[in-house]
């Protein structure tokens, strides 16, 4: 691991060689994620079954979230899109 990193270059992908600098669409991508897109997509391909496994990963996300920012996970909510949550923030 470089100083101050807080995730070991091999847990992305292709950055053995490399150091990223760039920021925004362009950032690198974990390992771990390309797993977690396989499941989501297998989800969403066998109907309500799937949908049920995504509500319920949703929900392990907000609990496991909450925890890490010591909230009650009732007050965290998840939007779509950004333009759905900038929305809701400047409403409520």
């Amino acid at each position: 691991m470089g100083a101050g990193s807080l995730i070991p270059k091999s847990e992305f992908i292709g950055l053995e060689n490399l150091t990223h600098l760039a920021a925004g669409g362009e950032t690198p991508v974990l390992i771990s994620n390309a797993a977690a897109v396989t499941r989501f997509m297998v989800d969403k391909g066998v109907g309500m079954p799937g949908r049920d496994r995504m509500f319920a990963t949703a929900t392990r996300a907000r609990e496991r979230l909450a925890r890490l920012l010591a909230l009650d996970r009732r007050r965290l909510r998840s939007c779509g899109t950004q333009l759905r949550a900038s929305t809701r923030s400047l409403l409520e």
